[in-house]
């Protein structure tokens, strides 16, 4: 696992106890931690945003559910936008099904795909009913992703 700092937003080892980049401490409380990753999420720097997410994802955190759903709903950078529904599959709760079912019609085709996959990971039956839907998709990597 990595830590973000949340003052430059540079990666660091989980051991840190300082930040390789600016050299700010890295003890902060959960809490504020992961408000601060959730106000990240609307980062000017699309790198910034999607790590966040990932980070997010990796920690399983329901607290940024509604913040993920206004990324896929408001940003339409690909990186962002993968980044949402990766952490939304990560994370696994099936409120997050229909804003998906938004997320797979995005045009960017690895945006679609990491939905499909994200679907996947939540594995309810509506969330199955989706990707079956897109089994006879003419994009073969959507095919493939839903199989």
């Amino acid at each position: 696992m990595i830590i973000i700092c949340s003052h430059c937003w540079a990666e660091n080892r989980s051991e840190a106890i300082v930040c390789r980049n600016c050299g700010q401490s890295l003890d902060i409380n959960e809490e504020s931690y992961v408000s601060k990753l959730i106000n990240a999420l609307n980062h000017p720097l699309p790198e910034v945003a999607a790590r966040s997410a990932w980070v997010l994802g990796e920690l399983h955190e329901k607290r940024s559910l509604e913040a993920l759903f206004e990324v896929i709903t408001d940003r339409e950078d690909p990186l962002i936008l993968e980044a949402a529904v990766e952490a939304l599959g990560k994370i696994g709760d099936p409120s997050a099904i229909p804003i998906l079912t938004k997320a797979v019609r995005k045009s960017y085709l690895r945006v679609r795909i990491a939905t499909i996959e994200a679907l996947a990971n939540i594995g309810t039956d509506a969330a199955m009913k989706i990707i079956n839907s897109y089994q006879s998709s003419k994009i073969k990597s959507i095919r493939d992703a839903s199989q």
